[in-house]
């Protein structure tokens, strides 16, 4: 069995694996590769709420049509290399974020 012949590399490569843990207190690190990977899962997962709190700030007597949002929702996710929600589960979320509280400017920045 390849397991019986390699368990005493298995078992070195566990223990060496401890020791940098336990030298660096415990605590996992995560290559800047693996650190971008987990911010655009992340971003990914919740990306009309990331637009809207990243894109969008609120302005007096101004007015963004649905159609225009969306459109520069789709720009937003294509250079942050998201896959997009579809244009109704967008919509009702950037609603829901938008009367939740965007702050209030002079202009309104896309």
């Amino acid at each position: 069995m390849i397991l019986k012949t390699e368990s005493s590399v298995i078992l070195d490569w566990l223990l060496e694996g401890r020791a940098k843990l336990v030298k660096d207190k415990l605590q996992l690190t995560q290559t800047p590769e693996q650190k971008g990977r987990t911010t655009n899962l992340l971003l990914g997962s919740d990306s009309p709420a990331a637009f809207v709190r990243s894109r969008l700030v609120k302005k007096k007597d101004a007015d963004l049509g649905v159609v225009d949002l969306c459109e520069h929702y789709q720009q937003w996710c294509r250079l942050n290399h998201v896959r997009p929600f579809g244009s109704r589960p967008f919509t009702a979320t950037a609603k829901e974020e938008i009367v939740m509280g965007t702050r209030v400017e002079e202009t309104v920045y896309l």
